[in-house]
């Protein structure tokens, strides 16, 4: 919300760039929607050509951000499974279909341990692994609950109202069991892993598609720091007391994933010789 209020603010609707020096200009041009909102002044108030060249650069970006996200939602693809935007989308749905007295729950699965899995194994068998596991994700859960593949190692069930909190709760340990067994990729290959699961609830856990998810992370990181392999429910406490270091948890583990600590050896030198001995 507070990234939207700034675009907003930052975006020339109330005020008129020629307000401000070139300098801060520049700054606001930042903003796609700076071009977008300039062209229709210069259009219907001044009666000018527009930018071509600024809302030129803006479509082109406009393109590659979405090619970006299809060609992850791709490479994230399993049959039968929803994407990242397809099971958010339908929680938006069904949000706007239900009034705040109807409440529904949501669970993220996540998968412990994933990328030390890829480093491991590889990528090919890790997705089989993740194949795997969908298909019996789907063969656990009733038939109307949608599920979707939030990340490489999360997933997303949504559950309708007519579905209680303690038949929820079944259906989170079944799955839960579902990782007692080793999975078995091929006769060389069997896997053995471990799952933290968050449970929340509408409307009380959040109004919106980024509360529920703000809500469940915090639950998948206090089942993580708790060693994981747990299942947990939200609660408002957890919320006051992890706020920042989910922030922290979520940034530490998209810097692993995206490779980009690097490891560097102290040297260690002989006062006397001035030569380096180790590291």
């Amino acid at each position: 919300n507070f990234l939207v209020a700034m675009l907003f603010y930052g975006t020339p609707v109330l005020y008129s760039m020629n307000m401000f020096p070139q300098r801060i200009q520049n700054i606001l041009y930042f903003n796609p929607m700076t071009t977008i909102i300039e062209s229709y002044r210069k259009i219907f108030f001044y009666h000018e050509a527009p930018d071509f060249l600024g809302l030129l650069f803006v479509l082109l970006w406009s393109i590659a951000r979405e090619r970006r996200k299809f060609l992850e939602e791709k490479r994230s693809y399993i049959d039968g499974i929803l994407s990242s935007s397809e099971i958010k989308s339908s929680i938006n749905q069904l949000i706007s279909k239900t009034s705040f007295d109807i409440p529904f729950n949501i669970v993220l699965l996540d998968i412990d341990k994933y990328s030390q899995m890829v480093s491991a194994f590889g990528e090919k068998i890790a997705k089989d692994v993740i194949v795997l596991l969908a298909n019996r994700f789907e063969k656990t859960v009733p038939f109307q609950v949608q599920i979707g593949r939030l990340a490489d190692d999360k997933f997303l069930f949504m559950f309708k109202p007519e579905y209680e909190f303690e038949e929820v709760y079944h259906v989170v340990q079944q799955l839960k069991a579902i990782f007692d067994e080793p999975v078995r990729v091929s006769y060389e290959v069997e896997v053995s892993l471990t799952t933290s699961i968050a449970l929340c609830t509408y409307p009380r856990h959040g109004r919106n598609v980024s509360q529920i998810l703000e809500s469940l992370n915090i639950a998948i990181y206090t089942a993580k720091r708790n060693g994981g392999d747990k299942v947990v429910v939200y609660s408002e406490d957890m919320g006051q007391e992890e706020e920042e270091n989910i922030q922290y948890y979520e940034q530490v583990k998209l810097a692993i994933e995206n490779k980009e600590f690097k490891l560097l050896y102290q040297p260690i030198v002989d006062v006397q010789t001035e030569k380096v001995v180790a590291a």
